[in-house]
């Protein structure tokens, strides 16, 4: 049996078109090499192919899960932002309001309340983030 390279090159039998076998015998040509060793390497080509289209296919359910996983964590941490947003609005209101409300809030009042902390917050997410100047930074401190 034929050996190269330390390997034990073990014969396979097949049948294959006349096209098949002109166009192998024009591509061994081409390639200055042997009929055999153009089939081997073609063997050796499909056979990683395969492995990794079998790993793909046992790693597709995976990165299916893993991409439900990712998608409701960034829902989480935008409704996490949005409600940030909100807090610090309702954090705001004696500034921006002149006092917190002293009595409890009507049903209309919170709504309204509700839906004005929403838009500050989605306009606070939308604003490109500033940082502030070194003179700036030293009139805060």
């Amino acid at each position: 049996m034929p050996r190269k390279k330390d390997k034990l090159l073990l014969p396979v039998s097949t049948a294959i078109t006349m096209e098949e076998r002109i166009s192998i015998d024009y591509l061994a040509k081409v390639k200055k090499t042997t009929r055999g060793a153009l089939v081997r390497e073609a063997v050796r080509y499909y056979i990683k192919h395969h492995r990794k289209l079998e790993a793909d296919l046992i790693q597709s359910p995976m990165e299916e899960k893993l991409d439900k996983i990712e998608e409701r964590i960034r829902s989480l941490i935008a409704k996490l932002v949005l409600v940030s947003g909100q807090t610090l609005y309702v954090s705001l209101l004696p500034y921006l309001k002149g006092g917190l409300p002293t009595g409890p809030l009507t049903k209309q009042a919170y709504s309204g309340l509700w839906d004005q902390s929403e838009r500050f917050a989605v306009e606070v997410l939308k604003r490109p983030r500033r940082t502030l100047s070194a003179e700036e930074s030293r009139k805060v401190d």
